[in-house]
């Protein structure tokens, strides 16, 4: 499966895969695998993609057309926060931004 929506969400929010594979605590080549669709997307990512852009996950799946995430848990919502904060930081300097873990994740994973 080809993920395109992740393609163009990074692109509409003019970011880097280098960028968004940070955020995700993951290398670039992995991201880029996860575009492509030559390794599946994990759950846990998806969930954090969608968290990350403001979506849902079947958005970013393709079985709905329907950007609008829906409703969160207060933790969700944490991370949601956690994640709108670093795109904008991302957003303003990308040469500057810090390099950080995801907020739910506890170790760096490549």
């Amino acid at each position: 499966m080809r993920y395109q929506r992740i393609r163009d969400l990074r692109e509409d929010h003019d970011l880097t895969q280098r960028q968004v594979a940070e955020v995700l605590g993951m290398s670039q080549s992995g991201y880029a695998k996860y575009e492509t669709g030559e390794n599946d997307v994990p759950t846990p990512v998806l969930i954090r993609l969608s968290a990350f852009y403001g979506t849902s996950v079947d958005y970013i799946l393709e079985i709905t057309d329907l950007k609008s995430p829906y409703r969160r848990n207060t933790e969700q919502r944490k991370r949601v926060s956690e994640y709108h904060h670093l795109l904008k930081e991302l957003a303003a300097d990308p040469a500057t931004a810090p390099r950080r873990r995801s907020p739910s994740s506890g170790t760096k994973k490549e």
